[in-house]
């Protein structure tokens, strides 16, 4: 397979006449977004804790687990349903998805969440109001299980490519970082410390530093101290679990927002139905466009069969914008790619979502024989699909798309001819299946076509 590249080539040419100009006789091709339900890994609706509410193609899924399905005796783990549930994800019949999930310390009306020998070696509580005890988060044998259970699971996800992102939990109600209408702890425990804080989050950092990150989005020194944290691999992105509810809106109010507000341009942003009171379904796609919202739960949304129909018609809304939507609009090159020489490709891209990829992909262009479909030629773009973000304004109505002109040279031993070119967006790792754009003619390989053209020398 041969691959040449790209921009730096331009710079370094010194003769501008052995460039192939953008001339009146060319190819061009114009394409229409699709007003349709595509899946992509990463964006839109996944299924949340085995439901699918809304009938629209998920291929992710998202898993929240208590402490107890995980470890019994002391270091003694069992991860099959975590594994269980990774292999769903990548085994769905759409196509390879991937896996978010979240551990549970506390979780009312459900007695002890972590593990029984943890409990016979600290000193705990029982909440009357919840339902549910309580372990004392500052202890240090505590949280020097943390630290083991994350460890073990780092050890076995870390670079599992089905895993898409992890929840940094493990503190509070659900592991949501709040304990909402708990009792104040008995004397002489204490609630949760900063520096208790700190050390749970860091926990998650050190075991998975190849994955994506997601901090709850309830309590503010939480939030700005893992909004904080430089250095890594992937931006530590932001959940919550309110979403549909008024009180999603309470972050803007909080004092981590300043170091939240921009932070899905860079991470992601996840969301799940709150599940209560006080849900208005025809104000979840504000909150999708308002928050810049990459996934969205597929469940704890409600009885779809029960749902008025301009709410049926919001929950739809929100899988057509949530999460990335790349349009090319149009391709335009010279009639003929010149051997030997630097040659030019224009495209015009739009994201007609909420936000960009948060994962690699390379923008290929392909030229092919087009008896045998067999690659003679292939380019990756210097187009950088994470860094596309919205170009479509779903307030004003206005598009404002980007253009990208991508220079290569075809190698000397490419015979004159008349070949097929396409272009097709994949996964560097080669789990994913080929990004789907929101245009017509997609390939069977995942590809789409930009017509024929002519090699000469």
């Amino acid at each position: 397979m041969l691959s040449v590249l790209a921009l730096h080539f331009l710079i370094m040419c010194k003769d501008p006449q052995i460039i192939q100009p953008l001339i009146t006789t060319s190819v061009k091709r114009t394409f229409i977004p699709l007003d349709t339900f595509f899946v992509n890994p990463g964006a839109g609706y996944y299924h949340w804790l085995w439901q699918e509410i809304v009938p629209t193609p998920s291929i992710d899924r998202y898993s929240r687990v208590k402490w107890t399905d995980l470890e019994g005796a002391e270091g003694v783990y069992n991860f099959s349903q975590l594994e269980n549930d990774a292999q769903a994800a990548k085994t769905d019949a759409d196509g390879p998805g991937i896996l978010g999930f979240g551990i549970m310390s506390v979780f009312q009306d459900n007695g002890r969440s972590y593990p029984a020998y943890i409990n016979s070696k600290i000193t705990a509580w029982t909440s009357t109001n919840k339902n549910c005890v309580v372990p004392d988060w500052n202890n240090a044998y505590f949280l020097e299980r943390i630290d083991s259970l994350l460890a073990a699971l780092g050890r076995k996800f870390n670079n599992d490519p089905r895993i898409g992102y992890i929840d940094i939990r493990s503190y509070g109600n659900w592991g949501e970082w709040h304990m909402s209408g708990f009792e104040t702890p008995p004397s002489p425990l204490q609630p949760i410390t900063l520096e208790s804080k700190k050390r749970i989050i860091d926990a998650y950092v050190k075991a998975f530093p190849n994955k994506q990150l997601l901090m709850m989005s309830d309590g503010t020194e939480g939030m700005t101290y893992a909004m904080g944290i430089t250095g890594l691999k992937y931006p530590i992105g932001w959940r919550r679990d309110s979403w549909g509810n008024s009180g999603f809106h309470s972050l803007k109010n909080g004092a981590a927002w300043s170091v939240t507000v921009d932070r899905w341009k860079i991470a992601p942003v996840v969301i799940e139905g709150y599940g209560g009171t006080g849900v208005t379904n025809t104000d979840c796609p504000g909150q999708v466009l308002d928050y810049h919202a990459s996934a969205i739960s597929n469940g704890n949304i409600g009885d779809w069969n029960t749902l008025s129909i301009s709410a049926k018609t919001a929950m739809y809304q929100c899988a057509k914008v949530a999460g990335y939507h790349y349009v090319l609009r149009s391709f335009d090159c010279a009639d003929s790619l010149v051997i030997g020489k630097t040659n030019v490709l224009k495209t015009v891209w739009s994201n007609i979502g909420v936000a960009p990829t948060y994962k690699s992909w390379n923008v290929i262009f392909r030229l092919y024989d087009i008896p045998t479909n067999s690659t003679i030629f292939e380019s990756i773009s210097t187009l950088d699909l994470k860094s596309l973000l919205p170009t479509y304004s779903y307030l004003s109505k206005i598009d404002k798309p980007q253009t990208v002109e991508d220079y290569f040279v075809l190698p000397l031993n490419i015979a004159s001819g008349v070949y097929g070119l396409d272009l097709i967006v994949k996964d560097p790792t080669g789990y994913s299946w080929p990004m789907r754009l929101y245009i017509n003619e997609r390939k069977f390989n995942g590809a789409y076509s930009l017509g024929t053209i002519k090699v000469v020398k």
